[in-house]
């Protein structure tokens, strides 16, 4: 196993340990407004995406996924039958186009795409180098 494979297992295990704890904590009392905050009243939110990365990583390959005459899957995606090799070679928004193609098929995968890059990255290195990614996401290929 390579120090980038070893490094993203890792990734992949500290998140899903982060997302456990973080869910699993309650904290009890009373809500008290914040100084300058009328009690009863919401404040105001401003949320803001991460945008995606637009360039590879130093030191990386840019690659994009590979593109077939013919797909045998439903969404008629190229991207959607990478296999594992494949997508490890990939940079960031290569792997996105593929989570994104498969998400189409797998409600689950396309509520939460950027989360599924990770974890993909983390299965495919356990998986059949030949095994296609939507396979690993649903639990099959992996010995």
């Amino acid at each position: 196993m390579t120090s980038r494979s070893i490094g993203q297992v890792l990734a992949g295990a500290a998140l899903v340990a982060a997302c456990v704890v973080g869910c699993s904590d309650t904290v009890g009392g009373t809500p008290v407004a914040a100084p300058g905050q009328a009690p009863g009243s919401t404040p105001e939110t401003t949320r803001t995406s991460p945008s995606p990365s637009t360039s590879a990583r130093p030191g990386q390959p840019t690659r994009t996924p590979p593109t077939r005459t013919s797909t045998p899957n439903a969404t008629g995606s190229p991207a959607a039958d990478t296999t594992c090799d494949e997508y490890i070679d990939l940079d960031e928004d290569g792997q996105r186009e593929v989570i994104t193609a498969i998400g189409g098929e797998n409600d689950l995968v396309a509520l939460n795409p950027d989360l599924w890059i990770t974890i993909t990255s983390a299965l495919c290195t356990f998986a059949e180098p030949s095994t296609p990614v939507r396979d690993v996401l649903e639990g099959q290929g992996i010995r």
